[in-house]
């Protein structure tokens, strides 16, 4: 564990207008106000990086729920969830992928997105109330029974004490990314064991964003806080397809060291996370989920046979590996668009064989060595993510400087997904024909409804693109003898069509109809196969209007 450092003597990284420093001291709180207690910190839910230990602040020396549902239960169904930001730079001419993340830990300890040391928790209240600590906590401006509102987290700090290099790619290279995070909670049926959350994410940096995807990473941790610390190692996650639901659960909802047929539910319930929207733009909503181990035929996810086997977009790395080391191929999940088949399934190859996803047939050149025990429950760690997310530009997305989004997640709990009526028979062989889905999906569908909270009419605080702003440059040489240079800026990526007209109005040449990135830009138009005479440079981009240089040819 790293020795704290007074926060004075901490050097602190400059990008843009933002400085961004860590806070080690930076407050949890418990969201009791459901009936699914659950620890939130700036990185996320559940657990804060492990560098430090996490108790209730209500609750003086007591420790923080993760996840605990019913709240008072002492069951957890979560260990720790933060988030990945994923997007392509332009780095020196050349197309670069660059995630940043809450917390990467399977290997080392690797923190990206930092609180301010000014960062404040902000509690709401629709209700006449108070909080934990007797605070008032009503304010006109609630929308929910209970609400917290997160400072911003940046990815800016780049101080190797404080962010770890990846084994793969090195020192931290910042995305240049600010995210500030808002929880609601009702305390009524059926709303009490859902948690709204509303993310606001924007670009501090000096790079334009690209095809950015968002996630959450769920390190999966399930059982009775008495059953620690063997509670992980019974895990199963899925995904739920009629509702996109990204879940996680017990094998049996027994303890793990419990014998088969035991009475003793310890944990039978499930937990998921669910995108709302906005779902305008969205291409890819995916899944994955591995399991990480320092031996090679242990390290393990479901992949598509195009790429693990075929190693398409480079992705052959997914047949002998699960756990996504380094920006590339954190990005390269983030956006593949698979929806991984339930870890209790890849004991079932044909099963597997059977259930292609969209046409796509899974790999299994590669199982895991323990493939008996994974698929009856084991270690496991999920990604969903969703994206492009930024404004569309020609066939991509794109976040400028200044700019940002809003996205909505919800994180769901369901009761009896085990049924003590129908219990699985065996915890070494598991039965997912048992499972019952049907509380987890109506509280998924209340969630997404609007009836408990309308989160879609909620005020919308990102910022609109800005217009694009445009100039043409005079033709030079003027007059010029069969080629000249048509020079132009812009202020942002836009859609260009400049066209060359005679004296007469007529179209004699196209010379672009393209996307043009942000900067300046040279065209050569050659005109040596026209008479001499007056043409006109005639540009026009997007929302800038229509721009026209005279260019006098002369032979």
């Amino acid at each position: 564990m790293k020795a704290l450092l007074c926060l004075t003597c901490i050097t602190f990284l400059h990008v843009g207008s933002v400085l961004a420093q860590p806070n080690p001291d930076a407050l949890n709180r418990v969201d009791r106000w459901n009936d699914m207690w659950m620890n939130q910190s700036p990185w996320g839910f559940g657990n804060r990086p492990p560098r430090w230990g996490v108790e209730d602040p209500c609750y003086p020396g007591e420790w923080a729920p993760q996840c605990e549902l019913p709240g008072g239960s002492g069951q957890q169904y979560l260990y720790m969830s933060t988030i990945w930001i994923g997007a392509i730079i332009d780095d020196g001419g050349e197309q670069t992928p660059r995630v940043s993340v809450g917390y990467d830990g399977w290997l080392v300890d690797i923190v990206e997105l930092w609180w301010g040391e000014d960062g404040e928790i902000i509690e709401r209240s629709n209700l006449d109330t108070v909080n934990c600590f007797g605070d008032p906590i009503y304010d006109p401006r609630a929308i929910a029974n209970h609400e917290y509102t997160y400072a911003s987290i940046a990815d800016t700090l780049t101080d190797p004490f404080w962010v770890d290099d990846d084994p793969i790619d090195g020192p931290h290279e910042p995305l240049g990314v600010k995210v500030a995070r808002t929880t609601y909670t009702m305390i009524d049926e059926p709303c009490n064991q859902i948690y709204w959350i509303q993310y606001q994410v924007e670009n501090i940096g000096e790079n334009i964003l690209r095809d950015i995807y968002f996630a959450h990473q769920v390190d999966v941790d399930v059982g009775h806080i008495d059953e620690q610390p063997d509670w992980h190692q019974d895990d199963l996650v899925g995904f739920e397809p009629t509702q996109q639901i990204a879940y996680s659960c017990d094998n049996d909802g027994r303890g793990y060291n419990d014998p088969p047929g035991s009475p003793d539910f310890r944990a039978p319930h499930v937990a998921g996370t669910i995108f709302l929207g906005p779902s305008q733009g969205i291409e890819h909503v995916s899944f994955n989920w591995w399991v990480s181990n320092g031996n090679v035929a242990l390290d393990y996810g479901p992949a598509w046979e195009a790429y693990a086997d075929r190693d398409s977009l480079g992705m052959g790395w997914t047949r002998d590996y699960g756990t996504p080391i380094g920006d590339l191929h954190k990005y390269q999940l983030m956006s593949n668009g698979e929806h991984d088949l339930d870890q209790v399934r890849i004991c079932d190859h044909q099963w597997i064989i059977d259930h292609p996803q969209d046409g796509q047939v899974w790999s299994l050149s590669a199982p895991p060595a323990n493939e008996a025990d994974v698929c009856s429950g084991f270690n496991t760690n999920y990604l969903f993510s969703i994206g492009p997310l930024g404004n569309r530009v020609g066939d991509r997305t794109e976040l400028l400087p200044g700019e940002s989004f809003n996205v909505w997640f919800a994180y769901v709990g369901g009761l009896n997904l085990h049924d003590p009526d129908h219990p699985q028979p065996s915890n070494a062989d598991i039965d997912p024909s048992l499972f019952d889905f049907s509380d987890l999906i109506a509280h998924v569908e209340t969630a997404r409804e609007g009836v408990c909270m309308n989160w879609a009419d909620t005020p919308d605080r990102s910022h609109a693109p800005s217009p694009a702003a445009f100039t043409l440059e005079p033709v030079w040489p003027n007059p010029f003898n069969a080629v000249a240079k048509i020079r132009f800026t812009l202020n942002r990526t836009a859609q260009v069509n400049l066209v060359i007209y005679d004296v007469l109005g007529r179209e004699v040449e196209r010379l672009a109809s393209d996307v043009f990135s942000a900067g300046s830009h040279e065209l050569l138009w050659n005109a040596e196969g026209l008479p001499s005479g007056l043409y006109f440079v005639d540009a026009r981009v997007d929302d800038a209007g229509r721009f026209v240089q005279k260019a006098v040819l002369l032979k």
